[in-house]
């Protein structure tokens, strides 16, 4: 068989391998580090609520953000999430969802889609999570040293509403805030991307390939 025969059989195959279509790929993103650090919420502590920011790489559908709580004895809690940072200048255009929950001792929450509204995370967008105590005390499970367990995800900065004058009931994405910079909220987000596969050999190139081989043995001397 001619050379540029055999380069052409192994150029389609090649070809075959590298232009199968995407898949979707379910993402599993948390925040690591020594847990503990986390700050007392409540309307008469050291802050009504507490902010962390984060940046997504990749768009995920069908998002699903998870947290850690716990609540002396017990707690209402509401959760925002908004696009961009929290401050006096929020706007009700940041607002993705809000969710009212409660809880007792340690507890988990998971911030999950609806039928109607949020139920994804885009791509080179910065959001935050803001969370106030509405009735309680209790804390957001906190890590020291917070590392990020993939590249899906960017993690920002944490913030501490400034104090309960500071608080803005009516909107607490709006209060103010200041940094937090002892620890990290503890979270997790798991939605669906849209990756490429392992590029594997389709089946149509196989033959190519087999007859390929099977010609340069019979053309040897």
């Amino acid at each position: 068989m001619p050379p540029f025969a055999i380069r052409s059989l192994a150029a389609a195959a090649t070809f075959a391998t590298l232009t199968l279509p995407a898949a979707a790929s379910t993402v599993s993103w948390s925040v690591e580090g020594d847990v503990g650090g986390a700050p007392v919420l409540g309307s008469a502590v050291v802050s009504p609520g507490v902010a962390q920011s984060f940046t997504v790489n990749e768009t995920l559908t069908d998002a699903r953000i998870g947290l850690e709580m716990f609540c002396l004895p017990s707690c209402d809690v509401t959760l925002y999430l908004i696009n961009g940072l929290p401050g006096p200048g929020f706007g009700v255009s940041q607002l993705e969802t809000r969710r009212d929950f409660s809880g007792a001792g340690s507890f988990a929450y998971d911030l999950v889609p609806r039928s109607v509204g949020w139920s994804s995370l885009t791509a080179g967008v910065t959001y935050s999570l803001v969370l106030s105590l509405t009735a309680g005390d209790g804390f957001w499970r906190s890590v020291r040293n917070a590392v990020a367990s993939g590249p899906e995800v960017t993690l920002g900065g944490a913030f501490l509403i400034a104090s309960p004058d500071d608080f803005d009931s009516g909107a607490p994405p709006a209060s103010i805030f200041e940094p937090w910079t002892t620890s990290t909220p503890r979270f997790t987000i798991t939605g669906t991307a849209d990756r490429p596969p392992v590029p594997v050999p389709l089946p149509a190139s196989m033959p190519l390939l087999a007859g390929a081989l099977l010609m340069l043995r019979r053309r040897r001397p």
